[in-house]
Formats: structure tokens, sequence, C-alpha cells
């Protein structure tokens, strides 16, 4: 798991800075939907697609380095 995060940290560049936000919270700080809507001043729902299209673009990521199918 150690690995994977730091190598989601390294692909940080390939995000929006609001994603790479979302996703700090989500996955290295263990925050829900909701607490990161709630601090960040939008919807839970807006917080779900972002992130969701975070994981997207660095999962292509991880594809064109050979990383996962």
């Amino acid at each position: 798991k150690e690995e994977l995060l730091r190598w989601v940290r390294d692909h940080f560049d390939c995000l929006t800075e609001r994603q790479q936000i979302y996703i700090e919270l989500r996955y290295f700080r263990g925050m829900s939907y909701g607490e990161i809507g709630v601090l960040m001043q939008t919807s839970r729902p807006c917080v779900y697609r972002a992130v969701k299209r975070a994981e997207r673009t660095l999962h292509k990521a991880a594809v064109q380095e050979g990383l996962a199918t």
C-alpha cells in the first residue's frame, strides 16, 4: 500500500489542483466525501465525481506504464 501511495503522489502532476487536494484528503487523510465537501465548501457528489475522475486519470497513467490493465 505504501508503494502505491508513493506512486500516486509521484503522478500528482497529471491531476488538477482540486483533484490533488481531494485525493490527498480522501486517501492520505482518510476523510469521507461528505467531510471533504464540508471542508472545501462544496457538495458531496461534486467531491465524489472529482475523485473518480482523478482515479481514472491515475489508472490511465498506470496502464501507460504497464502497471495496470
